[in-house]
């Protein structure tokens, strides 16, 4: 007899008994009670159990299998079912477990290479190359194989940097995982900074030593604050690269801030409502007239002391700003001054203008390598700003795709009534868009609702 719940349960699904066999199944200690484990070996105890016991109740089912007609016995072999997380993704929208670059690009990595598929480098990780990424996540780019080179593996929303000092934001608010972003959009990512580009040879030199080859290869590595002012290297906090500057501030009680612009204007404001005191130095102002006479009276309500028509001639230490024949010591002085391009950017033998930017064409490709893209502050196109950087990404997206089909690129076509937004410290902005101005809180709400829908579109979608 079958001892104890055995017994019961046989007599129950009416099952027969077998010496031997059924004295202990497997999953099960003596006595019917569960053995320790994981979830997997009960799960393979219990179908061990069905198949036995289903096989046994069953005595005449195989022996009269026979006299069926043939089409009757043979059936289709049953689909195998793999889990996902084992499983080799070829399309980043199938891939819910990131995976991605992680397995099925590192594994195709060499036979991508014998095939022919084209690389294509992406140097620097700005607003137009983070389009790009996104686009990538959402639409897998086939026959290439993708690089993205940059310092930082998280980007500091620019526009929301203000908002950020000012305190109306956390940093990891206003922030973009473009390491994340890149491994959902298949995209090998590398963190480091370049020290040579050599558009002949079509390679990048970094400053680790390592060097990447390609066969596309796309600039969006922003620009540097001009230095040329004696001392402003040594004793000034350059407002870029962004997340150097943002782990490096610490807000004083006296600061000056050195360039009137829309970054030299935003950071004055978010400052001084931060607490501290502060002034601000500006040669010419960049703005339209449209914008000016309310940035002006932004800052002055603000409590901002606005200096126009006094450039920094001079930086001391301290820091002691000379203006002109005026001197004044600071707590902190901050450069925000005009763009200037990289270093590396003069020894590339690229095609550019006069102050060092890369000439591209409607294309956004250089005139003298077509094969390399240039987009954002880097590039020579006018104005410099993240609206114009973000039109652009969009255009590169395709043109990328387009090239790696071997199909002919589109043209970017600026827009020239784009909306402009400038935060002043307080829950308080400023908007134009051609020649409409406005300002005030709903603006700033406006703003708010804009920078934060933005950083949401990088976020992995689950």
């Amino acid at each position: 007899m079958v001892p104890g719940p055995l017994r019961r349960r046989h007599q129950e699904r009416r099952l027969p008994h077998r010496p031997g066999r059924d004295r202990e199944l497997p999953g099960e200690a003596p006595g019917g009670r569960q053995r320790g484990g994981d979830r997997q070996a009960r799960r393979d105890a219990r179908r061990h159990r069905q198949g036995v016991h289903r096989a046994a109740a069953r005595p005449g089912a195989v022996a009269g299998a026979h006299r069926r007609a043939p089409e009757a016995r043979a059936r289709p072999p049953s689909a195998l079912r793999i889990p996902a997380r084992d499983r080799v993704h070829r399309c980043a929208a199938h891939d819910h477990h990131r995976q991605g670059a992680a397995q099925g690009t590192a594994q195709t990595r060499s036979s991508q290479a014998q095939d022919g598929v084209k690389r294509v480098l992406l140097i620097g990780a700005g607003h137009a190359h983070a389009v790009v990424l996104r686009s990538l996540a959402e639409n897998a780019l086939h026959g290439a194989r993708i690089t993205l080179v940059a310092p930082y593996p998280r980007q500091i929303y620019s526009a929301m940097l203000p908002g950020v000092i000012a305190g109306h934001y956390a940093q990891r608010e206003a922030v973009i995982d473009v390491a994340r972003l890149a491994e959902r959009a298949y995209v090998e990512f590398v963190r480091g900074a370049v020290e040579e580009f050599d558009a002949a040879r079509r390679s990048v030199t970094l400053r680790d030593g390592k060097q990447i080859g390609f066969d596309l290869a796309s600039l969006n590595v922003g620009s540097r604050v001009d230095s040329s002012v004696p001392g402003s290297t040594h004793h000034a906090l350059a407002v870029k690269p962004f997340e150097r500057f943002i782990d490096s501030l610490k807000i004083a009680d006296r600061v000056a801030v050195a360039g009137a612009g829309a970054a030299g204007a935003e950071l004055a404001m978010a400052l001084r409502y931060a607490g501290a005191a502060v002034t601000l130095y500006s040669g010419q102002s960049g703005f339209p007239p449209a914008l000016e006479k309310r940035v002006t009276s932004a800052l002055r309500r603000a409590g901002v002391d606005f200096r126009p028509g006094m450039p920094v001639t001079a930086v001391e230490n301290g820091p002691t700003v000379i203006a002109g024949s005026a001197r004044q010591s600071f707590d902190l002085l901050i450069w925000a001054t005009g763009a200037a391009p990289l270093p590396w950017m003069r020894g590339s033998g690229l095609a550019l203008d006069e102050k060092g930017f890369v000439r591209v064409k409607e294309t956004l490709r250089s005139v003298s390598h077509p094969e390399i893209f240039a987009v954002g502050d880097c590039a020579a196109l006018d104005p410099k700003s993240g609206v114009y950087a973000v039109r652009q990404g969009a255009v590169l997206a395709e043109n990328l795709r387009h090239l790696v089909k071997n199909e002919s690129p589109q043209a970017y076509q600026p827009d020239p009534r784009a909306l402009v937004l400038l935060s002043c410290g307080a829950r308080y902005a400023i908007a134009q868009r051609g020649d409409w101005t406005a300002q005030g809180r709903w603006v700033w709400r406006w703003k708010d609702w804009i920078d934060r829908r933005w950083v949401r579109s990088f976020a992995a979608r689950t």
